[in-house]
């Protein structure tokens, strides 16, 4: 329960440009918490992405390869102005 209610650490952000940065955010939707609760048991290659403002999420896996897994968490993620942040699965 304690890495549901906190994303510790380690948050990455892709950059068009393949920089990366380190954040750290709270999950904020039952909705949310509950998926990134059951990604460590979801097969590779797999990615979560979550909104700025901790309440959207979308998760990925099974994907050809962790990039395809990253890009397509974060477009699922983001929308309508939304930005969102890969948070590091363990």
């Amino acid at each position: 329960m304690r890495n549901l209610l906190f994303v510790g650490a380690v948050v990455l952000a892709f950059f068009p440009a393949g920089a990366s940065a380190q954040s750290t955010t709270t999950i904020k939707s039952n909705y949310c918490k509950n998926l990134f609760a059951q990604m460590s048991g979801k097969p590779a290659f797999k990615a979560f992405a979550l909104s700025s403002n901790g309440r959207l999420c979308h998760a990925v896996w099974g994907s050809s390869s962790q990039e395809q897994a990253n890009r397509e968490a974060k477009a699922g993620c983001e929308g309508n102005g939304r930005s969102c942040l890969l948070i590091s699965i363990r």
